[in-house]
């Protein structure tokens, strides 16, 4: 079976890009299980669900860093942050959210060890808002 795009260390498949433009990825939020397992307990990450892309330009580790935040209510975990959008995407994809380019995300599938056990990661697709938005 031949992949439509390139491998990142292990998070994901990203597709080719078309004139230049990525056009979506689906691929797993960094940093979640390890830093935002409260939050990943919330039904605010259940598959299907949105997720909110918040630059965060001023963050000491990375520049280009964008977090990944539940959508909905307080009550129900909305809000919170999930995680990151991997370093190595969110390097080509900041200047564009810069720019006011809309992308989207959504839970694309919960990271289980098993399925009575708690989740300790998601995988996201992320791709601009006329894709999916």
């Amino acid at each position: 079976r031949q992949r439509r795009g390139r491998k990142l260390d292990g998070i994901g498949y990203i597709p080719r890009t078309i004139a230049g433009a990525i056009v979506g990825a689906a691929l797993g939020v960094a940093g979640a299980g390890r830093h935002h397992a409260e939050a990943l307990a919330s039904d605010a990450v259940a598959p299907g669900n949105p997720l909110e892309l918040r630059r965060d330009p001023g963050n000491e580790h990375d520049p280009n860093a964008i977090a990944v935040h539940a959508v909905g209510d307080a009550g129900e975990g909305g809000g919170r942050q999930v995680g990151w959008v991997p370093r190595e995407l969110a390097a080509e994809l900041a200047h564009r959210l810069d720019e006011g380019a809309p992308w989207s995300a959504l839970v694309l599938r919960e990271q289980r060890r098993s399925p009575r056990d708690p989740r300790h990661g998601l995988t996201m697709l992320l791709a601009p808002d006329a894709l999916i938005g």
